[in-house]
């Protein structure tokens, strides 16, 4: 009566379970692997103000950069029809790469890619959550950044006392600008919309605020 109301099935025999495993192209272990590897992090990414494919077309060779492992999923088990310029392999797009979203992260908190991060925007809480992240940049990020110092050889030609503006150049976004006028009065920076252009930065990369310049 028991077997009757309650039968059992019967479950797969030791040998099936040996044959499938031999069968397996990829160990259960190595599948779980690469599944923890491909979730995207628990902790907040840092905002951006540009997408990951065009940062890593413009810091591809940055020797600071880790370029990933190649992908251990069997090719037909892939998305042929997608592609990732971060493994250089077929199966997901750039800007879904996992593996490329930790690796700009470790570089920012590492102190690089300054120019690529989001602004707060224009509320309070934005701009204070954007300060909370530059606070959280490792100290000893800032000693790999070269000091910028003025010498003897740089005063010359200036008669004193001068009332001179400081202008330098620099190179930002990979783009040399040549003019940066250095003004510890001013309130704000205002950068023109040819510099954007000239620096390869479009407008649909730009981010409208409300904060009005006094």
């Amino acid at each position: 009566m028991e077997k009757t109301l309650n039968p059992r099935r019967p479950g797969p025999s030791h040998e099936k379970i040996e044959n499938k495993r031999q069968h397996d192209p990829v160990p259960r272990h190595e599948l779980s692997r690469d599944k923890r590897r491909n979730e995207a992090p628990s902790a907040p990414l840092t905002r951006l103000n540009t997408s990951k494919t065009n940062i890593l077309m413009e810091v591809k060779d940055m020797k600071e950069l880790k370029w990933p492992t190649r992908m251990k999923s069997p090719p037909d088990t892939r998305d042929m029809s997608k592609y990732c310029e971060f493994h250089l392999d077929h199966g997901h797009t750039t800007e879904d790469c996992h593996a490329l979203k930790r690796e700009i992260e470790a570089l920012i908190k590492r102190g690089f890619l300054k120019s690529y991060i989001a602004s707060g925007g224009d509320t309070s809480s934005g701009r204070k959550q954007y300060a909370r992240q530059h606070a959280r940049t490792p100290r000893e990020s800032h000693d790999e950044v070269k000091d910028i110092t003025f010498g003897a050889r740089d005063l010359e030609g200036i008669s004193y006392p001068h009332d001179d503006a400081l202008v330098v150049s620099a190179v930002v976004a990979n783009f040399e600008v040549k003019r940066i006028l250095v003004d510890n009065g001013s309130a704000a920076n205002i950068l023109l919309q040819e510099a954007f252009a000239k620096m390869g930065i479009s407008p649909k990369q730009l981010k409208a605020v409300k904060t009005p310049l006094r």
